[in-house]
């Protein structure tokens, strides 16, 4: 950074192949998880993202399904684009939060529910779903034609013992309804400069998304981007704790 700040020149840049390939390695090294260039959208940040998957690929009045308690943001982006907002609690036991998934499947069904914002690591319960548990998410998502953007900004932060499992990984049916936004800002303590990567496979979905990014206007990213993942790919893995009540 700063090297780059010597240089003096501070316009736009558009990602290049090495940092496609970057961001493609830094997935697949952490999780096994194979994307291509082509899936990845650059964006200023996982909120925006969620934002413009929520304009593209629902209509005013469509219902979109959090689980509660989560980042207070999920809630506010659904009223603000005047979708209606559905919610599902999430349940506890002994410090321990976990899906109530007869309840997220009742709600989808009367609701007709379009769209289920998942915080995967949860933010602020901390858990990290297993795959089983994300399966089965899916399966209700795919059963009644819902789609799934999935916000994993915290997936480098599990405690030893568990794994991040991502979405879309699981099968390609999900693969093919799940928007996953991440972003290095968490993970490095760079929120500030402001961008992130989400990745879609299907590509009538991708298409909308870069649309609905492109009418906003604001789909330039930071020329410190590419810079960050350079330098990320040089780290060891994160394990932040050995043990606790939560996860992650």
């Amino acid at each position: 950074m700063i090297k780059e700040a010597k240089h003096g020149i501070f316009g736009y840049k558009e990602p290049d192949e090495e940092y496609m390939s970057l961001v493609t390695q830094w997935y697949k090294l952490r999780f096994d998880w194979e994307i291509r260039p082509e899936h990845i959208i650059t964006s200023p940040g996982v909120m925006f993202s969620i934002g413009a998957s929520i304009n593209a690929l629902t209509e005013i009045g469509d219902s979109i399904l959090i689980c509660q308690p989560v980042y207070y943001p999920f809630s506010k982006i659904v009223t603000a684009n005047k979708r209606k907002l559905v919610i599902s609690e999430l349940t506890e036991t002994n410090g321990r939060y976990q899906f109530n998934f007869d309840d997220i499947e009742t709600k989808i069904k009367k609701h007709s529910v379009k769209m289920f914002l998942l915080c995967s690591p949860h933010n602020p319960v901390g858990r990290v779903w297993t795959k089983d548990e994300l399966k089965k998410i899916g399966n209700i998502c795919l059963a009644n034609n819902v789609t799934i953007v999935s916000d994993e900004i915290h997936s480098d932060f599990i405690y030893q013992g568990n794994t991040h499992t991502p979405l879309a990984s699981i099968s390609d049916e999900l693969a093919k309804i799940t928007v996953t936004c991440t972003a290095p800002s968490k993970t490095f303590n760079l929120a500030g400069l402001q961008a992130s990567n989400t990745v879609v496979f299907d590509p009538v979905i991708r298409r909308k998304i870069e649309k609905s990014i492109a009418a906003s206007g604001y789909f330039e990213i930071n020329i410190l981007k590419s810079i960050r993942w350079r330098a990320s790919l040089q780290k060891p893995p994160i394990n932040t704790a050995e043990n606790g009540l939560t996860d992650c």
